[in-house]
């Protein structure tokens, strides 16, 4: 398969464990937003959850997860400890900015990465 092509599949797989990840965590945000202290309803905490999730996850996961998980694939180091280093190193990141950011974020990049490493390396056609 031609670089691109593995490229773009990549990235629909990715995007697609994205979407995944921000669903499950748009589900928490409503929940946890049913209380009755909460400041959001929890259709707008899912939809505001959901919304940061994929714009701010699918930045880093198409300019930064994809194409270092695509070089690790050319060498052949596409392995679970790769996979879900590379999905928690943005948030551990962050970490210094602010913990409960970081945290959502390590979870998030791992639920993506991990996803994406058993969706993508079930492929036979790499």
């Amino acid at each position: 398969m031609s670089t691109f092509r593995r490229l773009v599949k990549l990235w629909g797989v990715a995007a697609a464990a994205l979407a995944l990840t921000a669903v499950a965590l748009s589900a928490y945000s409503a929940l946890d937003a049913a209380r009755p202290d909460s400041l959001l309803s929890p259709t707008d905490a899912a939809v505001m959850t959901f919304a940061y999730s994929v714009i701010i996850g699918g930045v880093i996961v198409a300019l930064v997860g994809v194409p270092i998980y695509y070089w690790l694939e050319l060498r052949g180091w596409n392995k679970l400890p790769q996979a879900a280093a590379l999905g928690a190193g943005p948030g551990l990141a962050v970490l210094s900015v602010d913990i409960h950011f970081a945290t959502v974020s390590v979870i998030c990049g791992l639920s993506v990465a991990l996803l994406t490493h058993a969706w993508a390396s079930k492929d036979p056609s790499h």
